[in-house]
């Protein structure tokens, strides 16, 4: 597998550029204020791409799946655009975790980790969430529906750091969020056995729903769950009636210690 190591001052790295480069290539940043870009050859899905940005206020970009991106010490920028699977982990310092993923996969999401330091994570992963069954039969989440889908994860979520959900390409500033106490339920249009239903929450809406989350983009509603999973539609002026976003927070229990904007 290539390696590549970075200079002491302040590098920039682009993948795009490096005739040798591989789906397993490993770059390291040294000291300094680092750029660096990983690129996936095609298919992104074999990609077993790794950067650390190690000292100073680095910006590490993954353009891949199933790879990973750490921030080390310093105010750090992590960002995964298209891809899932991949895992941001920031490092000491506050840090920017920037998640961009979603498609139509059941498969996992992206998992990120703050790290010490005050984080901020801002996310897009609008995708084919789907719920299994009506355990309640009542068209509206409840105790013991099952979620399905391209769930993000924080590991390690702290109490009001911000959670900034967004559309890719979308404007920065967007009206406050609106927290929805119940998720109704429709049946998945793409469903043949018509067993399976969408969550549908409004534009610039979300709800905080405690379960279980099992990995591989599954999570259970539970109302002693260890986790909550929070349920959204990005704010772009129109209301998404197929693809909703989600986001598991582990370890989190408490609605009120989740700051949503």
């Amino acid at each position: 597998m290539p390696i590549y190591r970075l200079g002491r001052g302040d590098d920039f790295f682009d993948s795009a550029s490096v005739q040798d480069w591989t789906n397993d290539s490993l770059v390291f940043g040294g000291w300094g204020d680092d750029t660096i870009i990983a690129r996936a050859l095609s298919p992104t899905s074999s990609s077993r791409l790794l950067i650390s940005g190690g000292g100073g206020g680095d910006t590490l970009r993954l353009d891949a799946s199933n790879s990973v991106a750490l921030g080390g010490g310093g105010r750090d920028e992590l960002t995964s655009i298209g891809g899932l699977g991949n895992t941001l982990l920031g490092g000491s310092g506050g840090d920017l975790l920037i998640s961009f993923g979603g498609g139509s996969g059941m498969g996992r999401g992206n998992t990120l980790g703050g790290g010490g330091g005050p984080d901020t994570f801002r996310l897009t992963n609008a995708g084919n969430l789907v719920v299994t069954g009506d355990a309640g039969d009542d068209h509206a989440v409840s105790e013991g529906d099952r979620f399905l889908g391209p769930t993000d994860a924080i590991v390690d979520y702290r109490r009001g750091e911000p959670i900034e959900l967004r559309t890719f390409g979308g404007p920065d500033d967007v009206p406050p969020y609106t927290r929805v106490e119940e998720v109704a339920l429709v049946t998945d249009p793409l469903s043949a056995a018509g067993d399976r239903f969408r969550p549908v929450v409004g534009d610039g809406e979300y709800a905080l729903i405690r379960g279980s989350f099992a990995g591989e983009g599954v999570f259970d509603v539970a109302s002693d769950g260890p986790d909550l999973l929070v349920v959204y539609d990005s704010f772009n002026g129109d209301d998404n009636a197929i693809a909703q976003g989600s986001l598991a927070l582990l370890g989190v229990t408490d609605p009120g210690s989740v700051a949503i904007g």
